[in-house]
């Protein structure tokens, strides 16, 4: 807890790195917000056109704007999701290479606490911040699409069960496992840019997934995700002890001297 409120004070003092953290999320909402919006205004036919190319048919009878919306709402889920597993990667880098840029790693090292109690600690330092943005951005996600569709509707939209569960679920699972890859690769660079550009590798195949699914060309179901889940929370502890395992004082030192 010492750990955590030292590396918080710092991400406080640091405006630089908030205003990295509030970049994705700021440039991210807008845009399913606004498409909300234009399902909402968008004439029956354009709604059958784009239910089409998402590779669905209207519903007899039922209103094909709702569909779509429906269909946007469902494929944000993955896109959002980027930010928790993103956002860690920008604090976590500073971690251990950040702590030595700054010349701290040496009392770090030195203080009685275990391997697993720093890494939990630099762990929590990146969680924390990152789920408090990651909600705050979907609290207001959901004022803003309730918001857009409420012509349409007459009724919140936001928070359902799949939302819910991504942003409850998914994202802490995620944001651990963003966080512990970067704690992994900065214990052995040297450089916290170095750090944060190869643990910024681990949202690239995430990120093509989930922009295919995005727009249209791919179907990820409910069962998509919580395999996901299953995946991120196995590969979340055998990454925090493989990260235990590979804290080596001696060697951190050595090479950083």
């Amino acid at each position: 807890m010492a750990l955590l409120r030292k590396d918080l004070r710092e991400i406080g003092r640091s405006r630089g790195l908030l205003l990295s953290m509030s970049a994705l999320p700021l440039t991210m909402l807008p845009v399913p917000i606004f498409l909300v919006w234009m399902g909402v205004h968008a004439s029956k036919g354009d709604a059958v056109n784009l239910l089409a190319f998402y590779r669905g048919a209207a519903v007899a009878g039922a209103d094909p704007r709702r569909e779509v919306i429906g269909v946007m709402i469902r494929n944000c889920v993955g896109l959002f999701l980027v930010m928790p597993l993103f956002i860690p990667v920008l604090i976590a880098a500073q971690s251990v290479a950040g702590e030595k840029e700054r010349r701290t790693i040496e009392p770090l090292l030195a203080s009685p606490l275990s391997a697993a109690e720093i890494v939990l600690g630099k762990s929590l330092a990146a969680v924390v911040p990152a789920l408090g943005i990651t909600w705050t951005a979907f609290v207001l996600f959901a004022v803003g699409v309730d918001w857009a569709a409420r012509p349409l509707y007459g009724r919140p939209l936001l928070p359902d069960a799949a939302w819910s569960f991504a942003v409850l679920v998914l994202a802490p699972l995620l944001c651990f496992l963003g966080n512990t890859v970067t704690v992994l690769v900065s214990s052995r660079v040297g450089d916290s840019r170095l750090a944060q550009q190869l643990s910024a590798l681990l949202v690239v195949p995430f990120l093509a997934i989930v922009t295919v699914q995005f727009v249209g060309l791919l179907f990820a179901g409910p069962w998509f995700f919580v395999w996901l889940g299953l995946g991120a929370a196995v590969l979340d502890a055998a990454l925090f002890a493989l990260a235990v395992r590979l804290f080596d004082r001696q060697r951190i030192l050595s090479r950083w001297s």
